[in-house]
């Protein structure tokens, strides 16, 4: 009689194989990499100005360090600038706040420094005079004004130049913080940001719902006639709503995040003010920019939002606040980095004891945000390595851990639950080379730094490009996909861009593995 173990959770994997880079005779070779020190602790980081000007200027330094484009918003006020960040993430653009009557010289210097050549201003004349067109226009670059007779209209018009992907916000045009609680997801996933009354909705929202094919509606706020009444929030104008909801802005806030959890890449997070709406303007676009959420603190943030931070914690490895002290004080933010450090990833002086019995067969199902890779494992090839996976999948060391490095004809790579290549379990193992298996699509190994320096990570051949490994084969060969491979060539398909080192393989669109099952024979 066989007996089947099952051990669940979630695997991640880091890349620690080398770049991948194009010899004279046209054939890819690998480089060995160099892996970075890791951080023991979790940091959270500022990003501010003085003002809300300067803090916005310095969101874009951080973000940006060349954009044809700009998104230009009047700093005082939110309501054409609330539906922005879809619009700044269309086109890879900051957005820069502003005064009304001139164009404010930290904003001018900025224009110049990232040499935009085509600024979108949100928002009608009220707010952003024509006289700051023209001095962006003396800078040099062109000027495309969006905005409407009113608040609804300039958010029909952003939504316009947005485009429309079949999903749509609709929140309170006069309350910013559901659109801003949102917003990076909206930007991410192309839903345009659509502003109604609370007791009405506008004919310009009833106009561009009949003028467009609509599929989903995202209702946000509370419908007890503080956000919306109830006959808006039910509107049977909105197609196929789905309401979220919350007591106050920061239970809506975490709602929303929830929600959309899937879609969003929490390895990095971006903290901002709920009392005061232009930082949370600036690094939404940001935010958008790494797919990361942006979450609502407060020296009187309610509990909820401290068990959500707690909740993420073991999937965060840094977070940024948004705005100057004044904003969100020191004591709050150290108190972020308590919560955020409460659940850090477990880690051990050594590896493994040999815990499964090497004449078993052990198989592997990866169950990731994509869908299922099952995993024939070699044991009797690599018994050591395989010990190992079976280790950290029982003591859940994988959970919610992303896909961190993609190269289509090479490899998909994961296991670090940090999500920058630079995590592990807190020691290393040596290699098992004698395989007879080469390197092909279809086969997992792990990755290391050098000989003997395996950990936690791992990669998954995708393409032609892998095997090259067979001229320097110093990568444990430890399984192979037995089924799923669609769904490994559909991560190696996801579209990435450029890595901290610099190498096009990061995603852009986050995928993670949501647990590992083990399964003894």
């Amino acid at each position: 009689m066989k007996i089947k173990k099952s051990f669940l959770c979630l695997m991640s994997v880091v890349t620690i194989l080398g770049t991948m880079t194009t010899s004279a005779l046209g054939a890819s070779t690998l480089v060995p990499p160099v892996i970075p020190t890791q951080n023991s602790q979790l940091a959270v980081t500022r990003i501010a100005g003085v003002d809300r000007v300067k803090t916005s200027v310095a969101v874009a330094d951080a973000g940006w360090t060349q954009s044809d484009y700009a998104v230009i918003a009047y700093a005082w006020d939110f309501p054409d600038a609330v539906s922005a960040a879809p619009l700044a993430y269309k086109y890879t653009a900051p957005i820069l706040l502003t005064d009304a009557a001139n164009l404010n010289a930290d904003t001018s210097a900025e224009l110049t420094k990232l040499a935009v050549k085509h600024v979108l201003i949100v928002g009608g004349t009220g707010v952003v005079s024509d006289n700051v067109a023209s001095q962006i226009t003396a800078l040099g670059p062109d000027v495309q004004r969006l905005s409407g007779a009113d608040r609804y209209a300039t958010s029909v018009a952003i939504a316009a130049a947005v485009g429309n992907t079949g999903s749509i916000v609709i929140t309170n045009g006069y309350n910013p913080y559901e659109a801003l609680s949102i917003s990076p997801i909206a930007a991410k996933l192309g839903m345009p940001i659509l502003l109604t009354a609370r007791d009405s909705v506008p004919s310009e929202i009833t106009n561009y719902l009949s003028q467009n094919t609509i599929t989903q509606t995202y209702v946000l706020g509370k419908a007890d006639g503080t956000t919306f009444d109830d006959g808006v929030a039910d509107n049977s104008a909105f197609p196929n709503p789905t309401r979220i909801t919350g007591d106050n802005l920061y239970q809506r806030n975490v709602n929303i995040i929830k929600l959309f959890s899937s879609n969003l890449n929490f390895s990095r997070v971006y903290l901002a003010t709920g009392k005061a709406f232009a930082d949370a303007l600036a690094g939404s676009a940001l935010a958008a920019t790494t797919g990361s959420p942006l979450i609502f603190v407060d020296s009187d943030m309610p509990q909820i939002t401290k068990d959500f931070l707690t909740s993420e914690a073991g999937s965060v490895t840094s977070a940024c606040v948004l705005g100057g002290t004044g904003a969100i004080s020191d004591n709050s933010a150290q108190s972020v980095e308590a919560l955020l450090g409460s659940n850090s990833p477990k880690t051990w002086t050594s590896a493994p004891a040999m815990q499964i019995d090497i004449t078993k067969q052990y198989h592997a199902t990866i169950h990731t945000t994509m869908g299922d890779i099952g995993v024939n494992l070699f044991t009797k090839d690599a018994p050591i390595t395989v010990n190992n996976l079976v280790f950290l999948a029982s003591h859940n060391f994988y959970t919610n851990v992303p896909f961190h490095r993609i190269i289509k004809t090479f490899m998909i790579q994961t296991g670090d639950p940090t999500g920058t290549g630079t995590g592990g379990p807190g020691y290393t193992f040596a290699d098992e080379l004698s395989s007879a298996h080469t390197y092909a699509p279809g086969i997992v190994a792990m990755a290391n730094a050098g000989p003997n320096t395996n950990g936690s990570q791992f990669f998954i051949c995708s393409g032609a490009d892998s095997e090259n490994l067979d001229k320097n084969p110093n990568y444990t060969i430890f399984g192979q996909v037995d089924s799923g491979m669609d769904v490994v060539n559909e991560i190696a398909n996801v579209p990435v861009g450029p890595s901290p080192s610099g190498e096009v393989s990061a995603p852009t669109t986050p995928v993670l593995m949501k647990s590992v099952e083990i399964q003894e024979k």
